[in-house]
């Protein structure tokens, strides 16, 4: 699969949509402006069709749409149309527009020392939103960022997120 293209006024990427698609070929992955859901979450709150799927975390921005998604070493960015209300890649990483929630991060995205700090509006991470890239070492968050008291909601929730790679874990301001 060497290019996905979706036109203006395509509006939904469901659940699992592009789950284990290894073959694809592109470096970049454009998201058009009409998109205003991506996976079991609209960002525009008309249509919940994940019901309460991921509500405990936050996670409904991807419900395993980029799950294992393009090849090792290639995929390495998000292309959100500028003009989208929705959603927004900074860096080639896909947020929604407010950045409130990191909803993935390509396989392939080189973090500089393996250090990713998450923007000071993130507030949740989507569920796999960091899906197979071997590159994050060490996340830095912020004060924002949802997350909970207890040790073991706590690593649910890193698991929840594929972060299984990440060693450290810093509390950013």
């Amino acid at each position: 699969l060497k290019e996905i293209e979706f036109t203006e006024g395509f509006e939904s990427i469901g659940h699992y949509c592009f789950n284990h698609i290894t073959g694809y070929e592109g470096s970049s992955f454009y998201i058009p402006a009409s998109v205003f859901q991506i996976g079991g979450y609209s960002t525009a709150k008309q249509y919940p069709y994940g019901g309460n799927y991921g509500d405990r975390y936050g996670s409904g921005w991807s419900n395993h749409v980029f799950y294992n998604f393009g090849k090792d070493g290639v995929f390495k960015s998000f292309d959100v149309e500028d003009s989208s209300i929705y959603y927004t890649d900074v860096d080639g990483i896909l947020y929604t527009k407010d950045l409130q929630a990191l909803v993935a991060v390509p396989r392939a995205y080189e973090f500089e020392n393996g250090v990713f700090e998450l923007p000071n509006e993130t507030r949740r991470l989507g569920e796999l939103s960091f899906s197979r890239n071997p590159h994050v070492r060490e996340l830095v968050i912020s004060d924002n960022l949802e997350i909970f008291n207890n040790e073991d909601e706590l690593e649910d929730y890193y698991n929840s997120i594929y972060c299984d790679n990440i060693s450290v874990l810093n509390k950013g301001n």
